[in-house]
């Protein structure tokens, strides 16, 4: 049979972006994708953030009303679901999220802003969130990659110059803890070592593609032209095994799962409460 009549309307370089997500991100990938987390989305959709730009790369953010309703999801607020997992604005609520950094900000001993502080300012693209407890985090993004920190300490409103100061959490797990240092101190690097695709980044991409060609009603072959590209799916197709087959379903079935709730497991938190879609 040809495959002539086989378009999909999307392929792998539409994905490309995720190729540096961290698990954290990977969960907003999915999360966005839940239908009723959507539906709770927009009943959101008018509330306000208060928005100012310092620079081209750093703006201050907060949220104007308390939205409940993003705590049942593992959110601080609600972030624009059509945002992807490296654009959208996403910060955590749940205590110990994987890849979460905690960040200590005190006075500077020398009257400077210490060489972190200013590697991120130079060359990082900065999302500073103050939540409604007057809480401080921050998104930091470069290179394709997204951290989340936590602050504590002086605040970093303070005109006054500061120094940065990586923290072990003394709760969670020891293992992530320097896993998320080590992923932070990476990207700060003046040149930091470019990605490359890992083994859980290709399955939970392939999650992902599987998942939206189910729902754009795409058929096994389809989605497996775009993974795999249209002469090996070919080829496949016509021989007798069903290994590739079967590699589709399964991606079927994790993405679907993932969206419907497993995304949790990827910030290693209690599962969202009430019914999924």
């Amino acid at each position: 049979m040809s495959d002539t009549s086989e378009k999909p309307q999307a392929s792998l370089s539409h994905y490309a972006y995720t190729q540096a997500l961290s698990p954290c991100r990977w969960a907003w990938e999915f999360l966005r994708r839940n239908s009723q987390f959507l539906a709770d989305a927009a009943l959101h959709a008018n509330h306000k953030m208060s928005v100012r730009r310092i620079s081209r790369d750093i703006k201050l953010i907060a949220p104007q009303t308390i939205q409940n309703n993003a705590k049942q999801w593992g959110l601080v607020f609600f972030p624009d679901p059509a945002r992807n997992g490296y654009e959208a604005e996403v910060f955590w609520s749940s205590p110990h999220p994987r890849n979460l950094v905690h960040v200590q900000i005190s006075p500077s001993a020398t009257g400077r802003h210490c060489d972190i502080y200013k590697q991120v300012i130079r060359s990082c693209q900065v999302t500073h969130l103050v939540d409604k407890e007057g809480g401080e985090h921050l998104l930091i993004k470069r290179c394709g990659q997204v951290i989340q920190a936590r602050c504590s300490g002086m605040s970093l409103l303070s005109p006054l110059p500061v120094e940065a100061g990586f923290l072990i959490s003394e709760t969670g797990e020891l293992k992530e803890s320097f896993r998320a240092l080590h992923n932070a101190l990476q990207m700060f690097r003046p040149h930091p070592t470019p990605t490359c695709w890992t083994r859980t980044n290709l399955s939970l991409r392939n999650a992902l593609i599987a998942y939206d060609c189910l729902t754009a009603g795409r058929s096994i072959r389809e989605t497996a032209i775009i993974i795999y590209g249209r002469e090996r799916t070919s080829a496949e197709w016509r021989s007798p095994g069903r290994a590739m087959k079967d590699q589709i379903r399964r991606s079927r079935r994790k993405g679907r799962e993932l969206v419907n709730g497993g995304y949790t497991r990827l910030l290693e938190m209690p599962h969202p409460a009430g019914p999924q879609r």
